[in-house]
């Protein structure tokens, strides 16, 4: 992404020239904001909500209620990021998926205790990450609710295949 690029300013200057349009990068704080807005407009649902937003390079969490936001995290942990960090040999192993989710789990230690202080009556998934997950799960029969039990089901599917380049998921449009 553009807030961790090496050539960023490098890369603005031409596309501001070519847009003719000045480009602002907004910090992570600024786009968890940007997204819990947006859902808070277009979905329905009382009480508090953990919003997650899995990108490419960081996720977003946010805790808000109503349009108000209570809590909203930017970590520098995403797909590809992740894909890259602890899959870079391209092997589904067992070792390889512990490493990621102990990783993720320490990257999402620092928040973790305002955030269950804080709580929450649902969580909504707002990323093509999700999406994804949310269409395999579909194309599989299951409904679209993403719950432990299902990830754990799909990183098993995911494991029949050695190689990421063997990835053979119902579902799964690369």
């Amino acid at each position: 992404t553009l807030r961790t690029a090496t050539n960023a300013c490098e890369f603005i200057a031409k596309a501001n020239q070519i847009l003719g349009h000045p480009i602002e990068v907004i910090s992570g704080e600024e786009e968890a904001a940007t997204i819990y807005k947006g859902v808070a407009h277009t979905s329905g649902g009382l009480g508090r909500r953990l919003v997650v937003d899995i990108g490419g390079a960081s996720t977003e969490m946010i805790i808000g209620e109503g349009f108000e936001t209570k809590a909203l995290t930017s970590l520098k942990m995403g797909c590809v990021t992740w894909l890259e960090r602890h899959f870079k040999d391209r092997q589904l192993t067992t070792t390889n998926f512990n490493n990621a989710i102990l990783a993720a789990k320490e990257m999402l230690d620092p928040i973790l205790a305002q955030y269950t202080e804080l709580g929450w009556n649902v969580c909504v998934g707002a990323s093509g990450t999700v999406q994804a997950l949310q269409e395999i799960m579909l194309a599989q029969g299951m409904d679209e609710v993403i719950t432990l039990a299902k990830l754990k089901r799909l990183q098993k599917q995911a494991m029949l295949a050695d190689h990421l380049e063997e990835l053979d998921i119902e579902g799964l449009t690369l």
